[in-house]
């Protein structure tokens, strides 16, 4: 008996040891493959002689954490102000402030025989996961980004954008009229206000019908649907390229709801799978002028072609213009208010400009305010300061390698051109903190800023299609708002700058911008 325990522990004992001994080569192994990794990074790998910070440069946790709390604006931007204009972020990932020469190398238009070889693609792993097997246009490359975007183009030319303007005026009318109901009430949240009509006219122009924002108040359900699923991005790219947190997250599941983005996203399809369905029966009966103005009635025709969209692709890109077309606008909207506000003598120029340019609110038209010359230098101002995608999605270069700004990047490099770092720099522009509308009127105090830094809209084969249609919906409605009230920050904003403390998911997390409107006696 006493041998057979003796026995019993021994073999508990080489148990334990091989355990160990397991144990102890995998921890040797692992160690010793990451410090094979981060002296790769560090001395021999091809980005090895673009400046960054030694964390960053050995490891992608720094870049990958910034990305997920948020803080990727004020990070980037501090890197760049130490370490100039290209930062190597990631062992992999590069950043240029330098856009007069970085968006044409990157984002460009290529001619020649390489042309195809050369071109940088979009990171497709920054594209949540397809719910119905189709790739958004706004995550697609080569010749499916080219077809995708000869279906919809249509949809924004010149002379759609004349259909879509009566649709556009009646909105910013009644934006006009509820402001000047609930104004009486104390201040207003204008982000909210202005996401309420952003998202009634995208809804519109999509669905030829309206979600009734405005009309009711609140934002609709599909509101918190299009934003979580937007600014859900960053942490669904870093489960997706390092395996460590998609293990944290797992982890995080047993204790917290990691599934809510997914259910979130097939409630958008779902819902988009509906809208369009009856905008699919709008079109063949082919009564409604409204049905007409709206981006998918000649989609839809061409549904099922051999060049069309099919079905599936209808719903993603529904879902993909309802986020682009109404959060970003509600974004430059609320910045141009709150820049506006906070410099008095910017606001007195514009409210001069437009309430001498007009006597009546039914003068303010699309042709009217690209007119207006104060006007616009306040959106390009406010683009600078405040872009709605400060980050973008990053492009990777070409299997062959290409140059950025003078700078070899190696195939397969994922290269930022981030426009929050670029437009606040002082290699970019002469005090760059600072709302200066007339550095975009030829102040010659300003003659050396370097304006075609700015790309809000991306540049190139790629250029966001919705360019004109936003320049056009967002001048009508600020002009038709300062045409009708005197407006002042509320002291619940004065307080703190409204930007700075903002974070960035993507898209910014904008806090409440509480205006006091007074309407203007005429």
């Amino acid at each position: 008996m006493s041998s057979l325990h003796e026995q019993l522990t021994r073999s508990e004992l080489f148990s334990l040891r091989g355990f160990a001994l397991a144990s102890g080569l995998t921890l040797a192994a692992a160690i010793t493959y990451s410090t094979y990794i981060v002296i790769y990074n560090l001395f021999f790998h091809p980005l090895r002689h673009i400046p960054g910070p030694l964390f960053a440069r050995a490891c992608p946790i720094p870049y990958a954490l910034v990305i997920r709390k948020g803080t990727i604006i004020p990070w980037l931007k501090a890197l760049h102000d130490k370490y100039g204009e290209v930062v190597r972020m990631s062992p992999g990932q590069v950043s240029f402030i330098s856009g007069e020469t970085a968006w044409q190398d990157v984002q460009g238009f290529r001619t020649g025989k390489s042309k195809d070889s050369s071109l940088f693609m979009r990171d497709t792993n920054w594209a949540p996961a397809s719910l119905n097997g189709t790739t958004s246009i706004f995550a697609s490359n080569g010749e499916l980004h080219a077809r995708l975007r000869r279906n919809v183009a249509s949809g924004f030319s010149v002379s759609a954008l004349r259909l879509q303007e009566s649709l556009i005026l009646e909105y910013a009318d009644l934006l006009v009229s509820r402001l000047r109901e609930v104004s009486t009430e104390g201040a207003v949240d204008m982000v909210d206000w202005y996401s309420f009509t952003a998202f009634d006219i995208i809804g519109d122009l999509i669905f030829s019908e309206p979600f009734g924002c405005l009309r009711d108040g609140k934002g609709h359900e599909w509101v918190p649907f299009v934003y979580n699923g937007v600014s859900n991005l960053p942490k669904l790219y870093t489960e997706k390229v390092w395996a460590i947190f998609k293990w944290y997250d797992t982890l995080r599941s047993i204790f917290e709801d990691q599934e809510k983005p997914l259910r979130t996203r097939l409630a958008l399809l779902a819902k988009s799978q509906k809208k369009v369905n009856e905008c699919i029966a709008k079109v063949e009966k082919g009564t409604d002028k409204r049905v007409e103005a709206s981006f998918f009635a000649g989609v839809i025709r061409k549904e099922g072609t051999e060049r069309g969209l099919t079905r599936n692709e209808l719903d993603t890109v529904a879902m993909g213009f309802l986020g682009a077309g109404s959060e970003t606008t509600a974004t430059i909207l609320s910045g141009a208010t709150y820049m506006l506000l906070i410099n008095p003598d910017k606001y007195e120029k514009i409210v001069h400009e437009i309430r001498t340019a007009f006597s009546s609110t039914e003068e303010i038209t699309m042709d009217a305010v690209n007119k207006l010359e104060y006007l616009i230098a306040v959106f390009q101002e406010s683009f600078r300061m405040y872009p709605p995608v400060s980050t973008g999605i990053p492009r990777v270069a070409p299997p062959s390698g290409a140059e950025v700004s003078g700078y070899y990047v190696p195939g397969g490099t994922n290269v930022h051109i981030p426009q929050h770092a670029a437009n606040l720099s002082t290699r970019n522009f002469k005090d760059p903190e600072k709302f200066v509308p007339e550095r975009w009127l030829g102040d010659p105090k300003y003659k050396d800023d370097k304006l075609s830094v700015m790309q809000p809209f991306g540049m190139g084969p790629t250029v966001c299609l919705g360019k004109n249609l936003a320049y056009v919906e967002m001048r009508v409605i600020l002009a038709k708002c300062l045409f009708a009230f005197d407006m002042e920050l509320d002291e619940s904003v004065k307080s703190e700058h409204w930007i700075n403390k903002q974070r960035q998911f993507f898209l910014w997390e904008k806090p409440d911008l509480n205006v006091r409107l007074t309407p203007v006696k005429r």
